[in-house]
Order: structure tokens, then C-alpha cells, then sequence
């Protein structure tokens, strides 16, 4: 070899001397005639090199004149032969010729691994163009075991040839024998890496469903192309069929920086970024990228809208969106419910016709139901769902509150009790909420006196305690709701139960006394909505300090949320009314109707205002009543008699 610099750029510029000779056309050999005829191989390396290097500048038809000028000469050269075949197979697509030169060129030098390899990439080339002909499939298949033969050969001639093994790799994987495919393309890859062998592999693994050597296929194609299209969107794949999302998203981030204009992969991208909790990352994304047309892109923005508190945005974004599925409609309802628009809430949930056992859908049906006083309809919804375990197994402790309160507020006792034991049997983790709900209907018993000093210290104004005051106000056991709700205000640090306490004082006619603890509230809570609105509400029903009454409940309105409640919309309308400033009062109780069209005491005193309004709109009052009767309120009989009274009026 060329073991000096000197001697290298010697070679070098003999080398090019000779390309450059070729090129232009002098390709006459400058070695004599060979004249020992009894030699079987004669090798000139000067026109073998220019063949070569012809070859390889893609020059054929120059490679090809020279080709057949040396074989003249030398008939019986393997080498040329071989070459030749090679021009034949991959150039003029001629198989025919190709066998030809090759079959003379193995009978020359059987094992020479070149044409070994032709011989067998020949073969398969036919194997595969008669695939779909109606041809001997013995025959067919007669070939590939021939090529594989040929394989082996040229690998036992030079076990440093890469394409050998990788034509066998491939050989072996379209045959179905996957294992040994990967390890001729793990040889070939041991002498040469390329993206191709590693597809292969990844390819074989797939079908023996082995996932990391999949993954590490694909991986290995990075490697040699950090980009590689097929890889990064097969690794993609995979990481999202097992649910590493984090995962997927490195690898579709890679692809849509290349790519930002394929739909279906910015879809992917955003996807996968929104179930890995990229979250700041996927709102960035969507502000370029419209997702109106995926209702599962759409209902993750939503999401992620109203966790933000931004429900305006949300509720825009899923009532501008095309093909909504069942849980963006769901999401719309709950947003619906954060807003305090109940109605609406109720419109949409009320629309979805088939649920598709979205675990969500029955605990949205019955908060909504709860927050417009449906209790009936609550308790007919549990009847429905009861027997259904699927349904049963996805109900939540809050949701069994809802219709513990419903039976509560229907005045049934007795099915509070079952349905708590029910509701403890049916949740997979005990609840200690409902374990203690059960020892407190033990004990508050609404057919007993109770007895305050069993009150401990840590018992708080919660959802239990509340249940219990129900249960008592509807049995009218007053004198149990406030020797409890007493104990309670002694350790109270909110308003709730004095306010609650106030509220009983007013059912028993000790108005006086209310009056007295709600000022003291004023003092304790001075910022409290709940206390100004009920203050408001209270002097409004006394029809006194309507002036002052008005400010409180204009206050209540000016906080936060207060002008979306439908209760302090309805307290500031129903103090309007009071005053005789009838159309502002309409206006007012307008907005809690429709927000809260189910409540009774919101639509008794919108009626009051058309009542007293100059025209006596009873086509409205009517209309009012009908929606209450035909959407299932608990009160619906003393509506029907209403809306008689009124035609009989007529």
C-alpha cells in the first residue's frame, strides 16, 4: 500500500491522469496485448480503475464502450463480466443479459462474492416482479432459496460485504423469518450503519411485537439523521399507542419544526403536548394553529380556558366550534354553571341525547338539575341509573350529595338513610363524609328532641349538618334546627350558620330577633356578600328601609360575582319592585329569570311585576308558568292551578 504522503499523492495524480484519459475518449488500453493465452485471468488495474471510477461518475455509456472494448481482449475476465451484469441489472433493466454475464462470470470464478450478490439481487428483482402474476409459486419461491444460496456464497468469499447481508435481511423479512433477517442486517450494520437496514429491523421487530427493539431501530436512525422523517413519526406513534406522552411530544416537535404546515401533525403535536401537561406550551401553540375543527383539541383549550377562570373565552371558543363531541357539550355546561347561568347549563346538557358512558355526563345532569331546585327530577335520574353498575362506578361522593339533598328537600327521611348506606357501599374508597353522615342521622334524628351537648367542638357548619337543618326545616322542628345551629355559632369563624340561624328566626315569626343578629353580623363580616344580600332581601319582605335595602343589595352587585347571581339579581329586582319602580324592577328579575327559571321565589316575583304592570301581561305570566310545568319542577301542581286561576279570570 501507498505507506507514504509522497506515495499517496503520487497514486492520487495517476489516478485522476487516468479518469481524465477515459473522459475525453482515449480509452484505448496502454498495456500490450496479452499474450500468454494459456492465462485464464488476465487483470489490467489501469482499465478495471477507469471502469470503476466511470461507474461511479454515473458515466454508462462511456463505462459500457469500455466495458465491452476490454472484454474483447479479455473474454474471460470475472471481474468485467460481473460489472457488466451489473450495468445490465440496474441501468438497462435487462435481467436476461445480466444472468447471462453472470452465469459465465460464476463458471469462471465461482465464489467471486460481486457476482454472487448480482446473481441473487437478480433473481429477487424477478421474484418480486411476478408477485402479483399468475405464476408457479414453486417457482417463485424455487428463486429466492436459489438467491439465498448465492448470499451465503458471497458472504464465505468476503465476510466484510455489507450489501450482501443487507439483501439478505431482506430477503429473509418479506419471507416472514424476521428474527434471522435482523441478524443479517445486524451483521450489515456492524460493517456499515445506514437508515436503511435500521428500517428494516425496526420494521421485523414491529412484526414480532417487540417494542424496544423497535424503538431502539428508530433511535439508531436518528443517529444518523436527527430529522429522519419515518423514524420520528414512527417513534411519535409508538409513544402515543403507550400513552408516554411526554415522549411523544419530544419527537412531533421535531417533526412539526420541519413540517408546520401538515394539519394532522400539528394536531398530533398539540395532543400530545396537552396530555403531557405542556400546558403554557399547547395555549402557545393554538394561537396559531386553528383547532375549531378537532372537538378534541377544542375541548382541551376550553379546559384550559376555564380552569383560567376565563369562561367568556372558553364559552366562544366551544359555541364557534364545528362537530362538538359529548364532552365539550358537557364542558359548555359546566362553564355554564361557574357563570351561574343555570338555564343555559340546563338547555345543553338537555341536548346531549346519547352520553357514550362519559363518566362526567350524569354528574354534570345532576349538579345541573340541584342548582335549579329540580329535585324530582334528580331523584328520577338516580332511579334510571341505579341498576347500571358502569354508571354506578363512576358516580362520585359529591354526586351521591345530590341526591341526598333532592330526597332531603322532598321531605323523605327514610330514603335519605337508605341511599346514604347505598351511596357508602357503592364507592370503592370509604368516604368518612358519608360514615359520619350515617352516625348523624342516628343521632339528629328529626322524630327526637335533640340533645346540644352531644355537639362536639370539631363538628363544622358543613353539607352534613346542612342536610340535618333540612330535614328539620321540612318536618318544621325548629326548636332542633336552633339548639343545633347555636352550638355550631360558638365555633364558627364564617357567616354561614348565623345567617342560616337568621333565616329559621324568620320562618318562626321572630323577626325582631333575626333583625338583631344580622346587624351584628354586619359588624363581624363587614365585606360579606351573603349578609348584605340577605339584610336586603329580609328588609324587602318587611317592606321597610327599602332605600337602605336597595344600597345593600346594589353593593352585592357591584362585588365580584354578584352580578352574575341570579339571587342577588333577583333580591336587587324584587327591592325595585318594592319601591314601585316597576320597569327597572322588571329588568332586573328578568336576568334572574333567565338565569334561574325554576326558582320559585324568582318567578313569583317577576309575575308580581307584570301583575302590576299597566297591560297585565298575562300571556307572559302564563308562558312563565307553562316552561316550569313541561320541564318537571317539584312545584308543577300549584303552577297548573295557577295558570287556571288565570283563564278563569279571562
Amino acid at each position: 500500500m501507498y505507506n507514504t504522503p509522497m506515495k499517496q499523492i503520487t497514486a492520487l495524480i495517476c489516478f485522476c491522469f487516468l479518469a481524465v484519459w477515459a473522459i475525453t475518449g482515449n480509452t484505448s488500453s496502454q498495456v500490450p496485448p496479452d499474450t500468454d493465452t494459456h492465462r485464464d485471468v488476465h487483470f489490467p488495474y489501469e482499465d478495471y480503475l477507469i471502469i470503476k471510477y466511470l461507474l461511479h461518475l454515473h458515466a454508462f455509456e462511456k463505462a459500457e464502450a469500455l466495458i465491452d472494448k476490454f472484454l474483447e481482449k479479455h473474454p474471460h475476465d470475472p471481474f468485467i463480466l460481473t460489472e457488466k451484469a451489473w450495468l445490465a441489472h440496474k441501468v438497462k433493466n435487462n435481467p436476461d443479459e445480466a444472468l447471462k454475464c453472470l452465469k459465465k462470470s460464476k463458471t469462471l470464478y465461482p465464489n467471486y462474492y460481486y457476482s454472487n450478490y448480482l446473481l441473487a439481487s437478480v433473481l429477487l428483482s424477478q421474484y418480486t416482479q411476478t408477485a402479483g402474476a399468475n405464476t408457479n409459486h414453486k417457482e417463485r419461491e424455487k428463486k429466492v432459496e436459489e438467491a439465498l444460496k448465492y448470499l451465503d456464497t458471497a458472504a464465505a468469499d468476503n465476510p466484510e460485504f455489507h450489501d450482501g447481508y443487507f439483501l439478505q435481511g431482506v430477503i429473509l423479512s418479506e419471507r416472514g423469518k424476521y428474527v434471522e433477517s435482523n441478524r443479517a442486517f445486524e451483521r450489515a450494520s456492524r460493517l456499515k450503519e445506514t437508515a436503511e437496514s435500521y428500517d428494516y429491523m425496526a420494521y421485523n421487530y414491529n412484526r414480532l411485537n417487540d417494542t424496544a427493539g423497535e424503538i431502539l431501530s428508530y433511535q439508531k436512525i436518528l443517529e444518523l439523521n436527527p430529522f429522519d422523517y419515518r423514524a420520528l413519526r414512527a417513534l411519535s406513534q409508538i409513544y402515543l399507542e403507550k400513552e408516554d406522552f411526554k415522549q411523544a411530544a419530544h419527537y412531533l416537535e421535531k417533526l412539526y419544526s420541519r413540517n408546520p404546515d401538515d394539519q394532522k401533525l400539528s394536531f398530533e403535536y398539540l395532543y400530545s403536548l396537552f396530555a403531557a401537561g405542556e400546558i403554557d406550551k399547547f395555549m402557545e401553540l393554538t394561537k396559531t394553529i386553528d383547532v375549531s375543527s378537532k372537538p378534541m383539541l377544542t375541548y382541551a383549550k376550553a379546559l384550559i380556558l376555564s380552569h383560567r377562570g376565563k369562561f367568556d373565552e372558553a364559552e366562544q371558543l366551544l359555541k364557534a366550534a364545528r362537530n362538538l363531541d359529548t364532552a365539550s357539550y358537557i364542558l359548555l355546561a359546566d362553564i355554564y354553571l361557574r357563570k351561574q347561568e343555570y338555564y343555559q347549563a340546563y338547555q345543553v346538557i338537555e341536548k346531549i341525547e346519547n352520553p357514550r358512558g362519559n363518566p362526567m355526563y350524569y354528574s354534570t345532569r345532576l349538579h345541573t338539575l340541584a342548582m335549579l331546585n329540580m329535585n324530582q327530577r334528580i331523584v328520577n335520574v338516580f332511579k334510571h341509573i341505579r341498576e347500571d353498575e358502569r354508571i354506578l362506578g363512576h358516580l362520585r361522593e359529591n354526586d351521591y350529595y345530590t341526591i341526598l339533598f333532592a330526597y332531603a328537600h322532598l321531605d323523605q327521611a327514610d330514603n335519605v338513610r337508605e341511599v346514604v348506606h347505598f351511596a357508602a357501599s357503592q364507592l370503592k374508597e370509604k368516604s368518612k363524609s358519608l360514615l359520619d353522615l350515617i352516625h348523624l342521622l342516628r343521632v339528629f334524628s328529626p322524630e327526637k328532641k335533640i340533645n346540644a351537648s352531644i355537639i362536639g367542638k370539631k363538628m363544622a357548619f358543613d353539607r352534613n349538618i346542612f342536610l340535618i337543618l333540612t330535614l328539620y326545616k321540612n318536618q318544621h322542628q325548629y326548636e332542633n334546627a336552633v339548639a343545633l345551629l347555636k352550638e355550631l355559632c360558638k365555633e364558627a369563624d364564617n357567616e354561614d350558620p348565623y345567617v342560616e340561624l337568621c333565616d329559621i328566626y324568620r320562618e318562626q315569626g321572630h323577626l325582631q330577633r333575626a333583625e338583631k343578629m344580622i346587624k351584628k353580623l354586619q359588624k363581624r363580616f363587614p365585606d360579606s356578600t351573603l349578609v348584605k344580600n340577605y339584610y336586603a332581601y329580609f328588609l324587602a319582605l318587611q317592606n321597610k328601609n327599602l332605600e337602605h335595602a336597595l344600597q345593600l343589595s346594589a353593593d352585592t352587585l357591584a362585588s365580584t360575582k354578584g352580578s352574575t347571581n341570579p339571587a342577588y339579581l333577583d333580591t336587587y329586582g324584587y327591592i325595585l319592585f318594592r319601591l314601585g319602580r316597576l320597569p327597572e324592577a322588571t329588568k332586573y328579575l328578568e336576568k334572574a329569570y333567565q338565569k334561574h327559571p325554576f326558582e320559585e321565589e324568582i318567578m313569583e316575583h317577576l309575575v308580581d311585576c307584570y301583575k302590576h304592570s299597566q297591560n297585565k301581561e298575562n300571556s307572559r305570566i302564563r308562558e312563565i308558568y307553562q316552561k316550569a310545568i313541561d320541564n318537571g319542577v317539584d312545584f308543577k301542581d300549584q303552577l297548573i292551578k295557577k295558570i287556571q286561576g288565570l283563564k278563569n279570570k279571562k
